[in-house]
């Protein structure tokens, strides 16, 4: 009988004070417990590197290190390429969404991270704005050739693909899922207990890979512990329990559920079977390919041609510059606004870095508000008091006769609380890769609208 500790992942989380030491000791006692693999939810690039490195020389099995991907590895572990989210890429031009799947891939790969939770493929009905701006813009036909294009890139590159969330994504990028022989695939976490739902994409659709419930979130979503939710998920059908966050709690569930009979027996060793061979499949211990020195200035091209304005003008900034941060967001793995202050002086721009409009000067202020994080949580706009903060800084900049100009590192739709504002961009999201594209769009000026 297969154990079912195989089928759960623990949630993996770097701490602002200690760093990657907690989750080392919780990765290596998930080992212990049967687990092969973990979900990843960021941190510095070479630290993530080095702790997957002792993860895996600790295990006598092909493992797995998965994380969300769907705007590159440097989203959220710093030090690798970002890209703009999915929206922001044309959709159409297929080149550009295959490129960036490749690099994406390579770099997730070089890192230790084999298992890519992306891209992100709601129907537009299905998900707010925000959530929207995670995912491939245009229409059903268009989605779906960027979709096809996206996994088979990836996989190429030897990472396992993770579309989703399935029954809620768009019909023409199931579809391109189960025709490119996708590794895996997201349930919604509506749909993680429903074994109709299940059996449907197993049997109906002719679905092979690995059946994804997305436990932290079904028990965030519900409110409910999660032993129960991973006990009703595999007895439905669900191959893998992504992210669990107590998981001894957990494994020992599944296995009284097991000893109880709550589960097929047949259907738990072929769950297994699946996560171990997709984890063997993208076993990074053999060599992969580095991204090239073009990939990566494309990336940097694609993040510059993001960054556009919202209301008001652009014009090439002249010295000094105020630059004031606004953080929206919960804890950053990298603080907010270094990187915009480093490009603008590296632009020759000379930068203050201030709380409030600088008395003394008749320079431009620049405000760099911070919120893409908060989409994770829920939320679709700022918060009442960053709005606050960033209406009062206007204010005084107006009543100062100095020019002022708001960079959202936000989609777009955020830029609708920012009426207020005279000069207002759009930055996307809040990496270093579109920190330093709103720097270059800034000295830029004009040329750049």
């Amino acid at each position: 009988m297969s154990d079912p500790g195989t089928l759960v992942a623990p949630s993996v989380r770097w701490n602002e004070e200690y760093g990657y030491a907690l989750a080392e000791r919780e990765m290596l006692a998930a080992l212990a417990l049967g687990c092969r693999g973990v979900l990843l939810h960021g941190g510095p690039l070479t630290a993530t590197s080095m702790l997957l490195a002792t993860f895996r020389a600790q295990s006598r099995n092909p493992i797995f290190a998965a994380a969300e991907l769907g705007s590159g590895v440097g989203e959220r572990f710093p030090g690798a390429t970002a890209f703009p989210p999915l929206a922001a890429i044309d959709a159409a031009d297929l080149e550009a969404i295959r490129r960036a799947a490749r690099l994406t891939a390579r770099e997730a790969r070089a890192a230790g991270i084999n298992w890519a939770v992306a891209p992100s493929c709601v129907q537009p009905d299905r998900a707010a704005p925000m959530v929207r701006a995670r995912t491939f813009a245009g229409t059903d036909a268009v989605a779906g050739a960027a979709c096809a294009e996206w996994l088979d890139a990836c996989q190429a590159e030897g990472v396992v693909a993770t579309p989703g969330p399935y029954p809620f994504m768009r019909p023409t990028t199931a579809e391109a899922a189960l025709d490119a022989g996708v590794g895996a695939m997201l349930l919604s976490a509506a749909h993680a207990t429903d074994a109709a739902t299940i059996a449907y994409l197993r049997d109906d659709a002719g679905f092979e890979g690995v059946i994804v419930a997305p436990l932290g979130a079904i028990a965030d979503e519900r409110g409910e512990d999660e032993e129960p939710i991973a006990v009703a998920c595999i007895a439905a059908g669900c191959d893998l329990l992504l992210g669990a966050d107590d998981t001894a709690a957990v494994v020992r569930a599944l296995r009284i559920a097991q000893q109880d009979g709550a589960f097929d027996a047949e259907a738990v060793r072929a769950s297994c079977a699946r996560v171990e061979q997709r984890a063997a499949w993208a076993d990074v211990s053999r060599p992969g390919r580095d991204a090239t020195l073009d990939d990566v200035l494309w990336a940097r091209r694609l993040a510059d041609a993001s960054v556009h304005a919202q209301a008001g003008r652009a014009y090439a900034l002249t010295s000094p510059v105020d630059v004031i941060v606004v953080d929206d967001d919960p804890q950053r793995i990298e603080p907010a606004g270094g990187a915009l202050r480093e490009t603008l002086t590296k632009l020759n721009v000379d930068v203050r870095a201030v709380d409030a409009p600088s008395a003394d000067s008749r320079g431009a202020v620049v405000v760099a508000l911070f919120g893409d994080l908060r989409i994770a949580l829920g939320f679709d706009t700022f918060s009442d008091g960053a709005l606050a903060r960033v209406a009062d800084v206007c204010e005084r900049a107006r009543r100062a006769a100095r020019d002022v100009i708001v960079v959202h590192f936000t989609p777009p739709d955020f830029g609708r609380a920012l009426a207020f504002a005279p000069n207002v961009a759009c930055a996307w999201s809040g990496t270093r890769a579109m920190e330093e594209g709103a720097a270059r769009w800034l000295a830029r000026g004009p040329a750049a609208t």
